[in-house]
């Protein structure tokens, strides 16, 4: 800051004006002390340290659990580990000077910052800093010019994200920034730093040139937390906040996820300590409404996998912070990251999250980290933040059910038990890596059954393709919708889709993805111009639930999905309805063009029982089936109630092209031909390479080696590799070294047929130069049911999924057709629809043994007249004798 008040941080272009400061406010006196700096700019500042990661009354109470009259374990034991460790990070070392007063504590903090000459990334970052700020009075001036001269010789040095921030901010105090969702990292040490040191005497040492700008940081963060504020809003819009939102229909509970749970799990935690932060140094409780992560153990409960459980303690047994049986666990995917395992909200933020909202479900999560023992030891943020009053309340408090408004996610299950029944409805914005809007739905029993396909992967042509299968919608388990109208690309007459690539999927809003959507094809595909894409890659707008309803009997929600499609179609309504171990899935699908193909998808885990098929090239053609079966941890049934007229397709599986015994040295040429270009998988007994020899699909000349390892996981076992390009012909396979056996085979993982009935082979698994497959991949089975009446307005697809343990039989359904009414009988249960939501009038007949019955689609309370012997019979009446729900539904009893 130069002697008018300008700010000038390097890179930021030419000083723009700062108000100035009144005389006597903006120092580090705390002229009153109230313990508070007042400033000239909207806020004001703890005037002691610590003042950002804790108050000085909170530090002292951390203290007082590690050690004096009120000391106690596990923090005394903490205090003890830490000092036989040889290991401490700056933040262990501050706590511990904290604790002990040992000037050797003190020294390892100095000689950190001496050390960090490299800059200051991530994690490690703040813990250094929060350690800076703990310690802060007692710290060298030297070891403070030393950090303050680092920081100001690398402008970046906190991200681009906090510098775009400062800069804008410095033009406008009101700035729209970048996305706090996945910048946040980078702003919330640049947040740290600069309350640290804004307004100290250590703010702006003599002959250093362009300080870091902090006051024009801190004025940027205020701004953008308030209501009106653009992070504010940014934070609260995919959590489901009703004011920015008001049309929107109400959630059972706020909260939910900007993008999957591995960057819930990373980089999306860093959102809390945002608000944290700030809270803390201003005094402003900016942390209340803060939805994502206010109610971000709710969300991540209602969203974990029943078979990765252990068993749940009541709240009764939750007597002390670790419980019984208190295990980590996994969650829904909404797309299969490169990641193994997401065990919730990022480890480093339980305890601090618990802390700031007094959550006791938060501190379950907590509890598990602690006493799960998988971190082998406290963090100091666990020291720091975790509070032993607290009692952790297991997720049996919890509904069944939630609807989280914000993501526009579902989730119901049949009970808070390991072997429990887990849906999911997805129709929300999509945000981020959520390839998830059109109403794509998920199951999960003993295992993963019904999944979005694929992996993500990083580098390389195929990590776009694996881009390309996410954004065309290959990914979801929703509707593909064949259109020749969507190849028409700039014609203004016809709806602007895609290019002769097309998979008939919804298209997702991808704006990072631009010159992926602009550039990548697949062979012989004719991309639209990049700006011809813009309008698509721009919006968020997307599916949304409309309706919602929980009872002891069921779940249902109803998804409007049509807009994804883009123009495809005039109306797409999805519900779902779940109920212990089954599943119900009825579609109301009204194309615009009245000949477009409609296909119903879902990708599998499990494997198809093959009960006769067809078995061609990665198919498995079960013609006009009633239903396909699936094994694997359970019983799987999918039973095609609706359309009477349909074709049913699974995908998946692996084409062997040859397989046998190969010497050192030996060559095999009678491979069988390829019908198209695929990349090929090698299987063996042992480790070893093999060269592989043939043409691609321009005729140029294939030669790779391929090396066969052991680091393969889950179902591939043994040892297998992978070729990097797609063979269109093989000619030689030598073997580099022996193999007793050795088999070379297509996986055909996620084929996918593009709109001229051409199909794709996706292996998004492989990422880059040196990628095998690993086996993380789920859903490798597609289950295509293809819906023979083209020519009509409207198609309705009912699908009902049962499950069983293994050995036992899943539930059959059988399909009653009225008029104006739908109804799948389930032993002495009906579920009926309404076939058009606009037309609520219509009968249907019930069997004899059917009992209770659940009518969707109906008026919301609206009243009927209703008759049910033989048939039932539905019709709109004012001074009818029943009230449909809110949700447009009622239970009947007969």
């Amino acid at each position: 800051m130069d002697a008018a008040g300008n700010v000038s941080p390097r890179g930021a272009g030419a000083s723009v004006p700062i108000p100035p400061a009144e005389a006597g406010v903006d120092d580090a006196v705390d002229d009153d002390g109230d313990g508070w700096l007042e400033t000239s700019y909207g806020f004001r500042l703890r005037a002691a340290h610590p003042r950002v990661a804790i108050t000085p009354e909170g530090l002292a109470e951390v203290v007082a659990r590690m050690s004096g009259p009120s000391a106690r374990e596990p923090y005394t034991g903490w205090v003890a580990e830490l000092a036989a460790s040889s290991a401490r990070s700056p933040l262990d070392s501050a706590l511990a000077y904290a604790a002990t007063g040992e000037a050797g504590y003190l020294d390892e903090v100095v000689a950190a910052i001496g050390a960090a000459r490299d800059g200051l990334p991530g994690d490690a970052a703040s813990e250094l800093l929060m350690a800076v700020d703990i310690v802060f009075d007692d710290l060298p001036a030297a070891s403070l010019q030393s950090l303050r001269e680092r920081v100001n010789d690398n402008p970046d040095v906190f991200g681009y994200a906090t510098r775009r921030l400062i800069d804008e901010a410095i033009a406008d105090p009101r700035a729209r920034f970048m996305s706090g969702q996945h910048a946040s990292g980078g702003l919330r040490n640049g947040l740290l730093y600069a309350a640290i040191f804004a307004f100290t005497d250590a703010d702006a040492q003599p002959g250093v040139v362009d300080p870091f700008p902090s006051v024009a940081l801190l004025r940027a963060v205020q701004n953008a937390m308030q209501p009106e504020g653009w992070f504010w809003r940014s934070e609260n819009h995919i959590s489901g906040d009703l004011e920015l939102h008001p049309d929107r229909l109400p959630g059972s509970s706020p909260g939910g996820m900007y993008d999957n749970f591995g960057y819930d799990s990373a980089e999306e935690s860093n959102t809390f300590w945002l608000w944290n932060e700030w809270s803390t140094l201003s005094g402003q409780p900016r942390y209340r409404g803060a939805y994502h992560d206010e109610y971000r153990a709710r969300f991540a409960y209602a969203l974990r996998l029943p078979y990765t459980e252990a068993v749940y303690p009541t709240a009764e047994d939750a007597g002390s912070f670790c419980g019984s049986g208190i295990e980590g666990a996994d969650h829904v995917r909404v797309f299969t990251p490169t990641a193994r395992s997401y065990p919730g909200p990022n480890p480093r933020t339980r305890a601090a999250i618990a802390w700031r909202y007094q959550d006791p479900i938060m501190q379950r999560y907590a509890a598990e980290q602690i006493c799960s023992g998988r971190w082998n030891r406290w963090s100091p943020m666990d020291v720091l933040y975790f509070d032993d009053s607290l009692m952790p309340v297991g997720p049996t408090t919890l509904p069944l059910s939630s609807y989280f408004a914000g993501p526009g996610i579902v989730s119901s299950r049949s009970a808070w038990t390991p072997g429990a029944t887990l849906a999911v409805l997805l129709a929300g914005e999509g945000y981020g890596r959520r390839y998830e809007d059109a109403g794509s739905f998920m199951l999960y029993r003993r295992g993963p059954i019904v999944v979005h396909a694929s992996k993500r992967a990083r580098s390389g042509a195929h990590a776009e393709a694996s881009f390309w299968f996410h954004v065309r919608g290959a990914s979801s388990n929703s509707l593909r919708i064949y259109d020749d109208q969507e190849r028409q690309c700039g014609d203004p007459a016809k709806p602007l889709l895609l290019a002769s690539d097309a998979l008939g999927g919804p298209i997702f809003e991808r704006g990072a993805f631009t010159s992926v959507l602009g550039e990548y094809r697949l062979p012989g595909g004719t991309p639209c111009p990049t700006e011809a894409l813009d309008p698509y890659v721009t919006a968020y707008a997307s599916a949304e639930v409309i309706r919602y309803e929980s009872s002891d009997d069921y779940s249902y929600a109803l998804a409007d999905a049509a807009y994804p499609y883009r123009g495809k179609l005039d109306g797409f309504e999805r519900a779902m309805v779940h109920a212990g171990d089954r599943l119900l899935l009825f579609d109301r699908v009204r194309p615009t063009n009245a000949d477009a193909r409609r296909v119903w998808t879902a990708h599998f885990a499990p494997d198809p029982v093959p009960d006769g098929a067809e078995a061609a090239f990665g198919e498995l053609r079960y013609g006009d089936a009633a239903s396909v079966r699936f094994r694997g941890d359970d019983e799987v049934s999918v039973q095609v109630l609706l359309p009477t007229s349909h074709r049913v397709i699974v995908r998946g599986g692996t084409s062997v092209l040859s397989e046998g015994a190969l010497a050192a040295g030996a060559v095999r040429s009678d491979v069988v031909p390829i019908p198209q270009p695929r990349w090929l998988m090698l299987r063996g007994d042992v480790a070893g390479s093999v060269r592989v020899q043939g043409t691609d699909a321009a005729g140029a000349t294939l030669d790779e080696t391929v090396n066969v390892t052991q680091e393969v996981r889950d179902e591939l076992g043994g040892f297998a590799g992978n070729t990097l390009a797609d063979f269109a012909s093989v000619t030689r396979v030598e073997a580099i070294d022996g193999f007793g056996a050795l088999s070379l085979v297509i996986p055909h993982r996620y084929d996918t047929p593009d709109i001229d009935g051409v199909v794709h082979g996706f292996e998004p698994g492989r990422d880059g130069a040196e990628a095998r497959p690993d086996g993380r991949e789920f859903g490798r089975h597609t289950l295509e049911i293809d819906s023979l009446d083209e020519g009509q307005p409207i198609t309705h697809f009912l699908v009902a999924i049962s499950m069983a343990d293994p050995g036992a039989t899943p539930a059959s359904f059988s399909l009653s057709e009225g008029e104006g009414l739908v109804a799948a009988i389930d032993g002495d249960t009906a579920w009926v629809f309404t076939l058009d939501r606009s037309v609520d009038v219509g009968s249907v007949d019930l069997p004899p043994e059917v009992r209770s019955v659940h009518v969707f689609g109906l008026g919301s309370n609206a009243e009927y007249q209703v008759s049910m012997s033989g048939t039932l019979s539905v019709a709109p009446d004012e001074g009818g004798n029943v009230c449909a729900s809110g949700s447009g539904t009622l239970t009947l009893l007969r």
